[in-house]
Order: C-alpha cells, then structure tokens, then sequence
C-alpha cells in the first residue's frame, strides 16, 4: 500500500501540474464546469484509489518521466488556443490514468484473477559428452570425474576443471531445454550464459589457432580475450567472429536472429554478402536473406542474462514465443489479429507469466485463459 500512496501523490502532482502550466497561459480559458469537473474527479482520493486497487507494488518513476517528455514536445502556441487547451487537458489528465493502467514498464500485478500460476525457469540442462554419457544438472552442484574428463557444476555454472587431455579435445554440448536455464565457463575463460530451447556445441578444450562453438537459440557471450587465437561463434544464419567482447546471440528456427553488440567489437559473416562490423549498442538483424545493421537499446536484447525482458514496441506474438520458452507453456491465439498488437515493458525473469498476462488483459485490448499449461489469448 506504500507504492500505491507514492502513485497517487505523484499522479496528483503531474494532474496538478497540468492545470498549473495552463492556468500560467491562459486563466480565463479554465472558466469551464467541465473542466472544473474532471480536475476535481482525477484529483479525488476515490478516484485515484479506484484505479490503483489492482497495484500492490507498482512505481511511476518511468512513466512520469515519459509523460513530462510528451508534453514537453508539445508547441506552446497551441496552449494558447482555448479550444486546442480544452483538449489537451482532457487528453493529458486522462494520459496519467493510463500512464498508470496500461504501461508495463511500471507494473507488478500481484492480484489473482482466478487463474492457475504458472511460474519462471529454473536452472536446468544436460551436458552431452562427446562419448556419449549425459550429465544432467539442476539445482544441486556435483562434480563429474571419469577417466579424462572432469566437469564442476556450481551455482547453475558448468566449468571444465583441471588439465583436460588430447583424449578429450572432441567436442561436447550443452543443451538447455524449455523451461531452463545454464551458464558455463569455457576452458579459456570465456563466460556463457544459455536461456531456454537453446545449445552449446564446444570443445572440452581449445586447440589450434581459433577458438570455434556452435550455438542455436539464445546466448550470451563474454569472450576471453586472446588477440592470437580469435573467438568464433557458429550460428544457423551465419558467424560471429571476436576478439574479447560482450554480445548476444538470437537464433531460433523459423524466427529472425540477432547479433547484438554490448561492448568490443565483432564482424559478422553468412558467406552471403559483405562482412558487417559492429560498435557497441549495433545490432545485426537477419531476416530471410536480409540484412540489417542498426542501432538498438542493448538490454531489450540481452537483458533476460540480468534477470529482465524489455521489450520495446514489439509485436504480441514475438513476446509470447520468448513467454513459450521460458515458461514452457503452449500460447494458442484464439483471434490471429491479437499477434500484431505491439506493447513496451518490463518483465522480472523470475516472476510468474502471470504478471504479465494480467498486465496485458489491463489494456483492454485482450484477455486470457489458462489451462493444463496452455495459455489461450482471446481479443475483447
């Protein structure tokens, strides 16, 4: 109830601000019943509270700082309109209560609405030897010893420990299914972290002048640098070539990939057209045969390895293929037009999908239901 009672002030401040910075322009323009009226029902307790009975933990930092760069871009010449103020107080006051209904960036839904719980990944994966053998790792830490090969599993982490022999320079993989989660450290150092439906094809060791891994799905990599022996990372679209660098790897079947850049610098290369050098914050789209090169806020990319989905205007379909994987759940859209809708948010990783599925019904524009892990999204 605390985060409520920061909500409701603050929103009373930006209503209150509105007809201050009008008020400051044009005073005889405000001599309206209806506008008198619809100051004084947004600025009453009742109302305030009405809207924000759904909130438990909620802050509107984000969305106010959004809201006070959107009137700042409006031209003041058009407040001195009193037709053009009528409308825009109507449609700026009534944008704080959106602000605070619609936007995902500020929300944690913490109230039921009679659906079953479906909760985040965990640390899951199985490691498969070149020999064969799988090494299946959960929660717990282990430590595999047999014949060449030694594998350390600690915190969610895989790591190969001590001096590896040429008998096992053959390469192994680490595969993460639905619903899971792994890191690894590699032999030289570099760190990767895997999320859902991906895997990790590598060596127990590097060996020769290139240091060379295949990956499908979702990766992240901090390369160890090593100027002498470039990182190579071997994806279905195409491959990365490093230095020592931090960037993300996004390549599902059937779904565009991403090559996204956080620091350092790498080329990419599909043997199709010219190699593409990134900058940090640059990002590779392939789509198809296309090509894209492009700015990008890097955490709506690699944010989900720091425990965060952002997403920002993207379609709900693309949304709730990244939903599918880490939750494991089957999303049917009752109506194909719900798959364009476009929404920007924030999600905690490790929160229930719940969170967001409420969130989204908030919007009016959709619905939900849940059922034997199928998650079905009606349009209202």
């Amino acid at each position: 109830m605390k985060n409520s009672e920061k909500l409701h002030k603050e929103s009373k401040l930006v209503i209150q601000n509105i007809i201050n910075a009008v008020e400051n322009e044009t005073v005889d323009s405000l001599n309206d019943k209806k506008l008198d009226k619809l100051s004084n029902d947004l600025m009453s307790n009742n109302n305030l509270n009405n809207h924000l009975s759904n909130y438990e933990s909620f802050s509107s930092q984000e969305g106010y700082k959004r809201f006070l760069n959107t009137i700042e871009n409006i031209p003041i010449v058009a407040l001195r309109k009193r037709i053009s103020i009528k409308l825009w107080i109507y449609s700026a006051a009534a944008s704080v209560l959106i602000i605070i209904g619609f936007s995902l960036y500020l929300m944690r839904q913490t109230k039921s609405v009679n659906q079953d719980v479906i909760n985040p990944g965990i640390a899951k994966s199985t490691l498969i030897l070149s020999n064969g053998e799988e090494i299946t790792a959960s929660s717990d830490d282990f430590v595999y010893e047999k014949q060449n090969v030694k594998v350390e599993y600690q915190k969610g982490s895989f790591s190969y420990a001590g001096d590896v022999s040429a008998d096992s320079l053959s390469e192994n993989i680490l595969v993460v299914p639905m619903g899971g989660e792994a890191n690894m450290v590699l032999s030289d150092g570099t760190k990767v972290w895997l999320n859902a439906d991906s895997y990790l094809k590598h060596p127990a060791k590097f060996a020769g002048n290139t240091r060379e891994v295949t990956v499908k799905g979702e990766v992240y990599f901090e390369v160890a640098e090593d100027k002498e022996h470039p990182f190579i990372v071997h994806t279905p679209k195409g491959d990365v070539k490093v230095l020592g660098t931090g960037f993300g790897i996004t390549a599902y079947p059937e779904e565009n990939a991403y090559v996204t850049l956080a620091h350092g610098k790498i080329a990419f290369n599909d043997n199709v057209h010219s190699e593409l050098v990134l900058s940090p914050g640059e990002q590779i789209k392939v789509s198809g045969n296309q090509l894209e090169k492009r700015k990008v806020n890097v955490a709506e990319y690699v944010g989900w390895k720091d425990g965060e989905f952002t997403f920002h205007q993207r379609s709900l379909e693309e949304i709730m293929n990244t939903m599918q994987r880490w939750y494991n759940v089957e999303v049917v859209f009752d109506n194909p037009e719900l798959k364009n809708i476009r929404f920007s948010g924030d999600l905690k990783r490790y929160e229930s999908i719940n969170v967001l599925l409420n969130a989204l019904s908030l919007t009016k524009e959709m619905n939900y239901s849940i059922e034997d892990n199928v998650i079905t999204l009606y349009k209202r």
